[in-house]
This record gives structure tokens, C-alpha cells and sequence, in this order.
């Protein structure tokens, strides 16, 4: 007879006393290993924690803390093996979710990191190391805004993590460099690449160029350089790549600033990356920062502006300001789509005083954009006069784009031919190519010039983008007249 029956005792319940006392000695070893682990006896620690795996192997804790040995030695291989073990008994462990998201990152498998923490972030919003951790994937991936914006979170939740303040001033000083490096350029761009806007050039070398070309000679009249530029006009016409022709044309440096190079939820942070970008271009001989879309932060007062865009240009307009700061090496080119949108006080004297109509490429100007995007390309008895003659209306983009849907017809034929084994010599691209692009494609500016005609005379800015509003009478005349686009 079975003893166990005689005295009343199940065998599940053996089972459980001896998966009790298995994992009592599983937690001595446990415990063992800790004490090992904190006084830097990492093999001593390893082997305590495998002993308590062997007496208990579904103790999560004994594969995390064994996990945290083999990270501490370097072995990321074995400590993402054990982390991964660990929740696979217990999901539920944020922390542990974090260590596997570090070995992961020190790994290189910066996604599945990622996936980690944000698993670790369901688990527990308020961890702090989790976010930390996160701006450090960022910061491999030279994102280091979001990197900074995820050191800021671990720090609003735990302020004293001097670890996450670290990273943050680390962040912070390599954003600098890495803007530096990347918004800063010098253009090899200059007027022989814009197609016409004679008048336009004009102005901008009296404004900028020619200062600096023949600085004795503006000082002899008492002429200065230009601080401030607006460039205005329809989208698509060339506003950003004229401004980079300017600083081509005097060899300077050009900085091409977004709105969100500059924007930060932060307070006082957008102001501080404006003095950045200012004390960067003070620092060469000549430099042209650009500003597009400055109606997105210069927007009218009665626009009731948010106060940190108002400060955002208060900012600019102190880095502008003579009376702080030497800027006698600098000009400031901004540029809108929506002029009469601009604060009346950016307009002021000092200030962006010089207003610059860009308009839509005119005849000679087409003529000479069709011509400079089908340079080098294989072209055969192009009519460029009657290309410019049926595109009245269309933007400089507007052009470009049909160039590259012109030569994609004369490319798609070739490939077919090619595929289909078909031996037949590689026709150029040639003026009807353009014409069948042009019949189906009208010029992206129809609704835009309907929209700033009524804009500018809600505002009452008539006067003031005289030359905007008489391009739009002229082309509403054309509309009417049953000439539109051709």
C-alpha cells in the first residue's frame, strides 16, 4: 500500500512543498548573488543566479538579475537571451522591459529597443529610465530633437536624474553642431542658373550683392549692405532658389532656416535657437541666413498671435537690431507666399524695409527655364519659343515638372522597348513630348492668384504689393479675355 495514502498526504502536495522549498534555496541564491553582483564579483554572481535558475528555471527574477551579470560583463548576447526569458514568465515588469531595450540599443537593434520601451511606457507612464533610454535611440539616429524633448520628460518626472541631465546637455551641444554643419552652405547657385527676372536681379545686387563686391565704393556714398529682405510673390516661382543665387553670387555663407528649426514647445527655447542661428552667422566674413515662410511666425497682430510667436519675433528683430549686436556681415532674406499675412511692423525701417516682388516666369524667362532643366539631357528640334508661349501663367515649379513628365514619356518608351526585346534605336526627347504634357497639366497658380486678389483687398495692402496686384489684374484680364494659358 502506498504510504502517502496512509497518512492522508497527496501527491501535488509533495510537489508543492518541494517546488517550495526549491525555490526558497532559489531565492538564497538569489540573494547571494545580489550581495556578489553590488561588490563587483560578477562570475560569482553568474554562477548563483544559474544555481537558482537550475532549482527553480520559472523564476523571473533569477533569469533578470542573471541578465544584468551578463550585460555588466559585455555579453549582450546571453543578457538579451535572459531578459527575454524573464518576460516571458513575467511580462508585466517595466524595468525589465527597459534592461532589455538598453542591451537591444548597445546591440544596434535600435528598433526592437524601441519597441521595448514603449512596451515598458504601457506598463508604466511614469518611467522615467524608459524615456531616457528613448532619447538615446534617438541620438543614435541624429534625431536629436526628439532626443531632447525625451530627456526633458525623463527629467520633468524625475528632476534630480543625473543621468538624463547629461544627456540632455550632450544633446543639446550636438544639435548645435550637427545644425551647424547642415544648415550652413555654400551655394554653387548664382544668376546664370535663373532664368530671367532682370529687374529682380538688379535689385538684389544693389541690395546685397554689390555692397559687398565694392564695399570701398558704398562707402564713399554711405551706402550699406541690406539687413533685411522680403521676398514675395506666388509659390513655386523661386523664391528660396533666388535667395541661394544671392549668396552664390558674393560667396557667402547660407543658412536655409525652417520654421521648425526654429519652433520649440520649450519655453524660451525657439528664441534661444534664433540667437544661435544669429551668433553662428556672425561668425563669417559674409553670411545670408533664409527665413521662408515668415507669415507663419511675422503674422499681423490682429492675427492675435500666440505669445510665443510674438516673442519668436521680438527675437529676430533684436538679433536684426544694430544697436545689439555687429551685423555687419549679415543679411536676412525672408520670404512669403501670403505678403499682406506679414506684420506691417516687420516692414519698418531697419527692418525687412527692402520688399521684393518675385513674380511668375514671364516670356524670356520660360524660355530660359525650359532650357537651363533640358541642359545635357538627349533633346531633339525643341521649339523653346513655343513652349514659353503656351505656358503664360505657369510657375517656375510648374515648368520644372513638365521637363521631368516631358522626358519621362521619351524614357518610358525606351524601357518598354528594352523589356520587349525590341531593337530600335533611342529616340530624344522632342516638342511634342512637351505638348502632350502641357494639354493635360494647367498651371498650379489659377486658384492662388483668385485667393490673393481677394486677400490684398480685404487687407488694404493695394498699394503696398502694388506690383503683386497688377500681375493679378493682368492675369484676371486674360481669364476673361479667353486667353488663359495660352
Amino acid at each position: 500500500m502506498n504510504n502517502n495514502k496512509i497518512f492522508g498526504i497527496s501527491g501535488s502536495k509533495i510537489k508543492t512543498e518541494k517546488h517550495d522549498k526549491s525555490s526558497a534555496k532559489a531565492n538564497d541564491y538569489i540573494a547571494k548573488g545580489i550581495a556578489l553582483f553590488m561588490v563587483g564579483l560578477l562570475d560569482e554572481a553568474i554562477a548563483n543566479y544559474k544555481r537558482a535558475i537550475e532549482l527553480d528555471v520559472h523564476n523571473h527574477i533569477a533569469h533578470h538579475k542573471l541578465g544584468l551579470a551578463l550585460h555588466k560583463k559585455g555579453m549582450l548576447e546571453d543578457a538579451i537571451r535572459e531578459y527575454k526569458l524573464a518576460l516571458d514568465i513575467f511580462p508585466s515588469d517595466s524595468d525589465l522591459h527597459c534592461n532589455l531595450g538598453l542591451a537591444l540599443y548597445e546591440a544596434g537593434e535600435l528598433d526592437e529597443a524601441m519597441d521595448e520601451y514603449n512596451d515598458a511606457l504601457e506598463l508604466d507612464a511614469d518611467n522615467a529610465t524608459a524615456y531616457n533610454n528613448i532619447g538615446l535611440i534617438f541620438y543614435a539616429k541624429d534625431m536629436f530633437e526628439d532626443a531632447i524633448e525625451s530627456y526633458r520628460t525623463a527629467l520633468d518626472i524625475s528632476p534630480g536624474y543625473d543621468t538624463a541631465q547629461k544627456n540632455l546637455e550632450r544633446a543639446i551641444s550636438k544639435k548645435k553642431e550637427f545644425f551647424r554643419e547642415k544648415k550652413k552652405l555654400r551655394t554653387k547657385i548664382n544668376f546664370s542658373l535663373v532664368g530671367g527676372l532682370k529687374e529682380v536681379k538688379d535689385a538684389l545686387g544693389m541690395a546685397v550683392i554689390y555692397p559687398f563686391k565694392h564695399k570701398n565704393l558704398f562707402k564713399f556714398y554711405k551706402k550699406k549692405i541690406c539687413r533685411g529682405i522680403l521676398l514675395y510673390g506666388p509659390p513655386g516661382c523661386g523664391k528660396t532658389y533666388i535667395a541661394k543665387a544671392v549668396a552664390g553670387e558674393c560667396e557667402a555663407e547660407f543658412f536655409d532656416i525652417k520654421i521648425t528649426d526654429i519652433y520649440n514647445k520649450y519655453y524660451g527655447e525657439s528664441e534661444k535657437s534664433i540667437h544661435d542661428i544669429f551668433e553662428m552667422a556672425r561668425e563669417f566674413s559674409h553670411s545670408i541666413v533664409f527665413i521662408d515662410e515668415i507669415d507663419a511666425i511675422g503674422a499681423r497682430r490682429d492675427s492675435r498671435l500666440e505669445q510665443f510667436e510674438k516673442r519668436i519675433v521680438n527675437q529676430l528683430l533684436i538679433e536684426m537690431s544694430d544697436e545689439e549686436n555687429d551685423n555687419s556681415n549679415i543679411t536676412v532674406i525672408v520670404a512669403t507666399n501670403t505678403p499682406w499675412n506679414v506684420d506691417p511692423a516687420l516692414r519698418r525701417p531697419g527692418r525687412f524695409d527692402k520688399l521684393i516682388f518675385i513674380p511668375q516666369p514671364d516670356y524670356d524667362a520660360r524660355k530660359e527655364i525650359f532650357k537651363i532643366h533640358m541642359k545635357g539631357r538627349p533633346v531633339e528640334d525643341i521649339d523653346f519659343d513655343k513652349l514659353a508661349k503656351i505656358t503664360q501663367d505657369y510657375s517656375a515649379a510648374d515648368i520644372v515638372q513638365i521637363c521631368e513628365e516631358a522626358t519621362d514619356i521619351a524614357l518610358e518608351e525606351a524601357l518598354k522597348n528594352k523589356m520587349r526585346k525590341i531593337k530600335k534605336r533611342r529616340r530624344k526627347i522632342n516638342t511634342n513630348d512637351f505638348t502632350s504634357v502641357i494639354e493635360k497639366r494647367s498651371s498650379s497658380l489659377a486658384t492662388w492668384f483668385n485667393y490673393a486678389q481677394q486677400e490684398i483687398l480685404e487687407s488694404g495692402d493695394s498699394e503696398t504689393f502694388k506690383e503683386l496686384f497688377e500681375v493679378i489684374k493682368k492675369h484676371t484680364e486674360r481669364k476673361f479675355e479667353g486667353n488663359y494659358y495660352r
